[in-house]
């Protein structure tokens, strides 16, 4: 029996290339047309006006100013990248937190070591992040699409 591994789950958007180098692409992604009418528009990142990003260019491919690419990033690696953003500032300040207030201290030094414990978080979290296994490496997915008005969930 041969092992064969089930294609990963990826967010995926569509862009433009701008920007052609030997070793890297610029692609540039325009705002949805969906975003105005949408309830979460105020706080997503897809909602921006415009935005760029530089990746690597695949070897072997030839690629032009204007063709239209996917672009993605592994679901599990977001979703991971995503829970140490939120949780690691977070645990810092509950845990200074918790001691200070375990140790007595009155209500404004329980306040002062929260927020040195929430700065030790971002300082922490700074530290994970150069962590390859959960920093956000976007991938070229295919090249060649139309279908730049969308965004892939699967």
């Amino acid at each position: 029996m041969s092992a064969t591994t089930a294609p990963q789950p990826m967010i995926a958007r569509a862009g433009r290339i701008v920007a052609v180098a030997d070793d890297r692409l610029t692609v540039r992604f325009e705002r949805q047309s969906a975003c105005s009418a949408c309830r979460a528009a105020k706080a997503c990142a897809g909602n921006t006006p415009e935005s760029e990003l530089v990746i690597a260019r695949p070897a072997g491919r030839h690629y032009c100013t204007g063709d239209t690419v996917q672009v993605g990033v592994a679901e599990d690696v977001a979703l991971r990248a995503t829970l140490a953003a939120y949780l690691v500032p977070l645990g810092g300040f509950v845990l200074a937190m918790l001691a200070a207030a375990a140790l007595g201290l009155p209500d404004a030094a329980v306040l002062a070591a929260s927020l040195a414990g929430l700065g030790a978080g971002f300082m922490a979290l700074r530290r994970i992040a150069r962590n390859p296994g959960i920093q956000l490496q976007p991938a070229l997915l295919e090249a060649g699409t139309s279908k730049l008005d969308q965004e892939i969930h699967p």
